[in-house]
């Protein structure tokens, strides 16, 4: 194979590995259905857990949370955005990252339980850098509620809260299910700046496309007169 085969296939071999689509969307929430052993994705930081069925798909039960017989209960979700889920800090850090949260609330009919969630973004030192909550919510019927916002620069962790307030009765019967947290990007000159919201399989940067070019047309010079 001539240098000017070999270069093709070079190029050729890099732009099939390294291009990709861009990423612009990244769920942070892996368990938002309690399955399997929960506690393997989110960890209790007050009171008990109680588990029931919601629906099942394709066989499998999906169930919502409340906060079993205590009169207050608190669960949350971790995840250390750059290293676990390689999301691009320089992005964070141009402020560009949206947040998009949501969950459904639901109580006993009988008693006022109820229901709560917060969105916590903290800098690698675990210094809280924004606290976004829903509020208190008591309601008979599953409503859905979101949060929205723009991860603060600085940010590395993310924690979502869910929390369930026993009124009356034997239960804590603030009731939670499909938590989601959503970080997307949608400003372009950001993403063509700094690349995708998840890096871990980064496409080819510019300079490198100029550079194969360049050599392109090296060799196909030095092609030319070779054949003069």
């Amino acid at each position: 194979m001539n240098y000017y085969n070999k270069l093709l296939f070079l190029i050729f071999t890099l732009f099939t590995f390294s291009a990709r689509a861009e990423i612009v969307e990244k769920e942070l929430i892996s368990n938002p259905y309690f399955q399997g052993d929960m506690f393997d994705t989110w960890t209790q930081a007050a009171g008990s857990t109680g588990l029931r069925t919601f629906t099942e798909v394709d066989g499998e039960a999906r169930y919502y949370w409340y906060g079993g017989k205590s009169s207050y209960s608190a669960i949350y979700s971790e995840t250390n955005m750059i290293e676990d889920e390689g999301i691009n800090a320089n992005l964070i850090n141009a402020g560009v990252v949206n947040y998009d949260f949501s969950v459904l609330y639901s109580s006993y009919s009988r008693d006022s339980d109820k229901a709560n969630s917060s969105v916590l973004f903290y800098d690698e030192d675990m210094n809280v850098l924004l606290n976004d909550i829903t509020g208190w919510v008591n309601v008979n019927t599953w409503t859905e509620y979101s949060l929205s916002g723009i991860v603060p620069t600085g940010a590395v962790y993310s924690r979502v809260y869910l929390h369930a307030s026993r009124a009356s009765g034997t239960n804590n019967d603030g009731y939670i299910y499909s938590p989601a947290l959503m970080l997307s990007v949608t400003d372009e000159v950001a993403l063509q700046m700094y690349g995708n919201l998840v890096v871990d399989s980064p496409m080819m940067p510019v300079s490198a496309i100029a550079f194969f070019g360049s050599m392109f047309c090296v060799m196909r010079k030095r092609r030319k007169s070779n054949h003069v």
